[in-house]
């Protein structure tokens, strides 16, 4: 009797989180949708997209709900040198996503290697 219970719930459960799959939008056609706007595919933003969909949305997890982009993962990082470096480096992906930023992207990148160099200068003598 507690097998056909659990297996009639489990059944049950399936056929719910399918039906609620069906009824919302993929992320496949979210990002199929920006590529046809922008012309631009940026994967950070589809990846942290994927994310919330399946932990926010279907998932049920709190902390994923309302993530449609990258900038909405780093949102909520406490520590303000990781949220600071995240946001640089997803600055420096994101130009190179755009073919009339892509001259930024060398000195940007010189910077970030400079700014490296003196951060490991420093740290070496402290």
């Amino acid at each position: 009797m507690k097998t056909k219970v659990y297996i009639t719930f489990l059944l049950t459960m399936g056929v719910c989180v399918f039906a609620k799959a069906q009824k919302t939008e993929s992320t496949n056609t979210k990002i199929q949708k920006e590529i046809d706007q922008t012309g631009n595919f940026n994967l950070l933003d589809a990846q942290a997209g994927i994310l919330g969909d399946i932990f926010g949305k279907q998932g049920g997890v709190s902390e994923f709900q309302g993530i449609e982009n990258y900038n909405d993962l780093i949102k909520d990082i406490e520590d303000p040198k990781l949220k600071k470096e995240l946001k640089k480096q997803y600055q420096i992906y994101s130009t190179t996503n755009n073919p009339s930023k892509k001259d930024s992207i060398a000195s940007q990148m010189q910077r970030r290697i400079e700014e490296a160099i003196k951060n490991k200068k420093n740290n070496s003598k402290g």
